[in-house]
Protein backbone atom coordinates (compact mmCIF):
# COMPACT_ATOMS: atom_id res chain seq x y z
CA UNK A 1 0.00 0.00 0.00
CA UNK A 2 1.24 3.75 -0.90
CA UNK A 3 0.76 5.93 1.76
CA UNK A 4 1.40 10.11 0.92
CA UNK A 5 3.94 11.93 3.33
CA UNK A 6 2.86 15.00 4.66
CA UNK A 7 0.08 17.19 3.00
CA UNK A 8 0.25 15.39 0.03
CA UNK A 9 -2.27 12.83 -1.36
CA UNK A 10 -2.56 10.31 -4.25
CA UNK A 11 -5.31 10.29 -6.54
CA UNK A 12 -6.53 9.29 -10.25
CA UNK A 13 -8.19 11.36 -12.59
CA UNK A 14 -11.78 10.73 -13.62
CA UNK A 15 -11.33 11.03 -17.72
CA UNK A 16 -8.60 9.44 -19.77
CA UNK A 17 -5.33 10.50 -20.48
CA UNK A 18 -3.87 9.40 -23.80
CA UNK A 19 -0.63 10.52 -25.35
CA UNK A 20 -0.61 13.28 -22.59
CA UNK A 21 -3.99 14.36 -23.56
CA UNK A 22 -7.34 14.68 -21.69
CA UNK A 23 -9.73 12.11 -22.76
CA UNK A 24 -13.30 13.87 -22.11
CA UNK A 25 -16.37 11.68 -21.96
CA UNK A 26 -19.93 12.50 -21.18
CA UNK A 27 -22.34 10.65 -18.75
CA UNK A 28 -22.94 8.06 -21.68
CA UNK A 29 -19.57 7.18 -21.97
CA UNK A 30 -19.57 9.15 -25.73
CA UNK A 31 -16.09 10.72 -26.42
CA UNK A 32 -16.28 14.40 -26.69
CA UNK A 33 -13.76 16.30 -28.73
CA UNK A 34 -12.26 19.92 -28.88
CA UNK A 35 -12.54 20.93 -32.30
CA UNK A 36 -9.47 23.23 -32.95
CA UNK A 37 -8.74 25.15 -29.40
CA UNK A 38 -6.40 23.71 -26.57
CA UNK A 39 -8.99 25.04 -23.58
CA UNK A 40 -9.23 21.23 -21.88
CA UNK A 41 -5.01 21.46 -21.43
CA UNK A 42 -5.48 24.07 -19.10
CA UNK A 43 -8.50 23.47 -17.07
CA UNK A 44 -8.54 22.41 -13.24
CA UNK A 45 -9.69 18.58 -13.50
CA UNK A 46 -11.54 16.98 -10.97
CA UNK A 47 -9.62 13.31 -9.51
CA UNK A 48 -10.75 10.79 -6.90
CA UNK A 49 -8.67 10.28 -3.67
CA UNK A 50 -6.77 7.27 -3.13
CA UNK A 51 -4.81 7.85 -0.08
CA UNK A 52 -4.31 11.23 2.02
CA UNK A 53 -1.00 12.00 4.26
CA UNK A 54 -1.32 12.81 7.99
CA UNK A 55 -1.08 16.20 7.44
CA UNK A 56 -3.88 16.46 5.18
CA UNK A 57 -7.16 17.91 6.86
CA UNK A 58 -9.97 18.72 4.55
CA UNK A 59 -10.96 15.12 2.69
CA UNK A 60 -10.20 11.66 3.13
CA UNK A 61 -9.59 9.11 0.59
CA UNK A 62 -12.58 8.12 -1.47
CA UNK A 63 -13.47 12.03 -1.80
CA UNK A 64 -13.43 14.16 -5.49
CA UNK A 65 -11.54 17.11 -5.44
CA UNK A 66 -10.91 19.77 -7.96
CA UNK A 67 -7.04 20.34 -8.64
CA UNK A 68 -5.73 23.49 -9.55
CA UNK A 69 -4.28 22.71 -13.68
CA UNK A 70 -0.54 21.15 -13.45
CA UNK A 71 -0.14 21.15 -10.13
CA UNK A 72 0.42 17.41 -9.89
CA UNK A 73 3.25 14.97 -10.53
CA UNK A 74 3.80 13.07 -13.85
CA UNK A 75 1.58 10.00 -12.99
CA UNK A 76 3.01 6.37 -12.59
CA UNK A 77 1.27 3.11 -12.46
CA UNK A 78 0.95 1.16 -9.29
CA UNK A 79 -1.53 -2.10 -9.28
CA UNK A 80 -2.53 -1.39 -12.43
CA UNK A 81 -3.75 2.06 -11.66
CA UNK A 82 -3.03 5.40 -12.98
CA UNK A 83 -1.83 7.34 -10.02
CA UNK A 84 -0.44 11.10 -9.44
CA UNK A 85 0.25 12.86 -6.14
CA UNK A 86 0.06 16.34 -5.59
CA UNK A 87 -0.54 18.45 -2.14
CA UNK A 88 -3.31 19.89 0.16
CA UNK A 89 -2.82 23.08 -1.37
CA UNK A 90 -3.72 22.93 -4.78
CA UNK A 91 -7.18 21.61 -3.95
CA UNK A 92 -9.62 24.24 -5.17
CA UNK A 93 -12.98 22.35 -4.62
CA UNK A 94 -14.75 19.25 -2.67
CA UNK A 95 -17.15 17.42 -5.28
CA UNK A 96 -20.15 15.52 -3.17
CA UNK A 97 -20.53 12.96 -6.03
CA UNK A 98 -18.96 12.04 -9.16
CA UNK A 99 -21.70 14.01 -11.06
CA UNK A 100 -20.11 17.31 -10.35
CA UNK A 101 -16.85 15.41 -12.93
CA UNK A 102 -19.51 15.80 -15.84
CA UNK A 103 -20.52 19.71 -16.47
CA UNK A 104 -21.65 18.78 -20.05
Amino acid sequence: MLKPLRDSFLFSFFNETVGGRIVERNRQGLILTNQGTNVQSTDARWGKVLAVGPEVKDFKAGDIVLIEYGKWTVGFKYDNVQIWKSDEKKVIALGDDESVTFAY
